[in-house]
């Protein structure tokens, strides 16, 4: 798998050169996986740019994509650092990453360049097995649905973060001083983990102030509920990298005292127990089973973690209901 590289205007001319090597040798690594699926590589495009999102926008319409319905950089804990978009026939994709990316020039920065290069290719490698297997992700709206796709989502982030430090470090073979080999993790997680107790706060007190608003006739339901499923999404997205760039054998979140970790709970902990147990790629044939473990954690998670924030839903003919009460 041989990538077009494209690289914006005055970047460092070192850097990269270094850059589009590293895209290279990722996405010649990557060959294996689908090698092994028997699937047939895409055509790739990797543009590092400045403007993320409006260049992802261009390489989606390109490809023939729905609009991405995801119009900022802005989540949860940070921002978007990067996009992979896949074309509905698997034939083409493009791989769009930060503009620093393609700058970095010092060591620690190259190997999370890598990690970030990494990181998307494993999207590409990931979506194209996906949907051999089982197909693309359908369009939810129902409460219950979305808590089952936000764990969904979640482990894939996980998996893919995993997937890119491998292809990452495999690239790079990063060592320290001594020479003892360095994990990207020891480099990259502890900026999530310090990040974890803020990024918590979107959910305490954040959320339940929202929720609050509602009830105070501040907002309407369509609002709250909206923040709701946009803050439930982006922080299940923020823990999967924590506990990806975390090497130890407790969770990062269990040593969190914050309010946030605990309303999360029922939710956080089946899901990390089962992806640390399942595979990294699910072999061929268990994607379904796989996909409807991670619906059930989803739905049975976050339908308590909503109960304890005083929200709850249930059908009411082709849509649904929400009731809202006091919070535990």
């Amino acid at each position: 798998m041989q990538p077009e590289v494209v690289l914006p205007d005055g970047a460092p001319t070192e850097a990269a050169e270094f850059f589009e090597q590293v895209a290279r040798a990722i996405c010649s690594s990557a060959t294996s996986f689908l090698s092994d699926r028997k699937l047939a590589e895409p055509e790739v495009r990797i543009v590092a740019a400045s403007n993320i999102m409006e260049v992802a926008a261009a390489e989606g319409e390109r490809l023939g994509l729905q609009p991405d319905r995801r119009l900022g950089v802005e989540r949860v804990g940070g921002v978007v650092g990067g996009k992979c978009l896949i074309s509905d026939d698997r034939r083409h994709a493009s791989i769009v990453v930060a503009s620093a990316a393609a700058a970095a020039s010092d060591a620690a920065s190259r190997l999370i360049a890598a990690a970030l290069l990494g990181h998307e290719v494993g999207h590409l490698i990931y979506g194209l097995i996906r949907a051999a297997e089982i197909g693309n992700f359908p369009n939810v709206w129902k409460p219950w649905d979305v808590a089952g796709m936000i764990a969904v989502l979640a482990a894939e982030e996980y998996r893919v973060d995993v997937l890119g430090q491998v292809l990452a470090e495999r690239t790079l073979l990063p060592t320290d001083p001594s020479g003892a080999p360095v994990s990207l993790a020891d480099i990259s997680g502890s900026d999530y983990r310090s990040g974890l107790e803020g990024a918590l706060d979107e959910i305490s007190p954040k959320l339940e102030e929202t929720i609050s608003a509602y009830r105070l006739h501040r907002l309407s339901l369509d609002e709250m509920w909206n923040a709701m499923a946009r803050t439930s999404e982006g922080i299940a997205l923020y823990l999967a990298h924590t506990e990806a760039h975390t090497k130890q054998s407790a969770l990062a979140i269990e040593g969190v005292a914050h309010r946030g970790a605990d309303l999360l709970e029922p939710f956080w902990r089946p899901l990390f127990a089962y992806l640390q147990e399942a595979p990294i790629v699910p072999p061929a044939h268990e994607w379904s089973a796989d996909r409807n473990r991670l619906i059930e954690i989803g739905l049975v998670g976050y339908t308590e973690s909503w109960r304890r924030l005083g929200v709850a839903a249930r059908p009411q003919g082709e849509a649904f209901f929400l009731s809202v009460f006091d919070p535990e």
